[in-house]
């Protein structure tokens, strides 16, 4: 488990040709992410095989050696940081109630989110050769990719479903990508479903409709305008991407926007 504080960071996207061993004896800890193939290394004598989607952590003071020639190209992400607070390893996964201060990353697992989870990797990448006046960048983007492994897991152990999931995930695109123009259509192309695959999908898990939902978002933004500026209800309505002015008002006199 890490706490939370500032990370310093070395990227690299790697091929492994061969067996290595090296002693990680620094202070920094290591997360492998496989990205193609098949790579075969152990840890600690622990065999592992690190497939696309695969997650393996390798602290202070671990063994890692390479157990066998990679037979086909096989490729990851090698993220090294380095901790400058409390890390302590632990053989049970933390209370609720130490979750708000600690990030628990499992020694070995593959995650759900791995399209999402790469893009941090990417942004990652991009900071580690920028030329930014100081590391703060950097600390931030690890710290999130370490918050994102560490939720994907955390719904793992806690058994949400594919379905949740997956509606979990569409509803933060969509609260990410709202415009004027987003449908159900839309959303069903993006994530490349049929228009009766999703609706069905969010009846069963929302109990409501993705209309329905794509509405919420636009009241919710509504909502937070009316409270926050002197904005005309015209204007307010146009930047909360409603396109039916007289579904807007209906809304405002129904007291569902106050």
């Amino acid at each position: 488990m890490s706490q939370l504080n500032s990370f310093s960071v070395v990227t690299s996207s790697l091929t492994l040709a061969g067996n290595t061993s090296y002693l990680n004896g620094k202070k920094d800890t290591e997360l492998l992410i496989g990205t193609k193939g098949v790579v075969s290394v152990a840890v600690n004598g622990k065999n592992f095989q690190l497939k696309m989607g695969d997650v393996l952590a390798v602290f202070p003071g671990d063994i890692i050696h390479g157990t066998k020639p990679t037979s086909i190209p096989s490729e990851f992400t090698w993220i090294h940081f380095v901790n400058q607070d409390h890390l302590q390893l632990t053989t049970h996964y933390p209370k609720e109630n130490e979750l708000q201060k600690e990030v628990p990353i499992p020694r070995f697992f593959h995650i759900d989110e791995y399209q999402r989870i790469m893009v941090l990797i990417n942004q990652i990448l991009d900071i580690s050769h920028s030329n930014f006046m100081n590391n703060l960048a950097a600390d931030y983007s690890v710290s999130g990719l370490l918050l994102e492994l560490a939720n994907d897991y955390f719904h793992q152990i806690n058994n949400e479903s594919f379905d949740e999931n997956n509606t979990n995930r569409i509803k933060e695109w969509i609260r990410l990508n709202m415009n004027e123009h987003l449908t159900t259509e839309a959303v069903a192309n993006h994530f490349n479903m049929s228009q009766d695959c999703l609706m069905r999908l969010f009846r069963n898990v929302e109990k409501k409709s993705v209309k329905e939902y794509l509405n919420e978002v636009r009241l919710i933004q509504a909502k937070f305008l009316l409270l926050t500026t002197d904005l005309s209800i015209q204007e307010i309505a146009y930047r909360s991407y409603f396109t039916d002015n007289k579904y807007f008002f209906l809304e405002l006199l129904s007291g569902t926007i106050t």
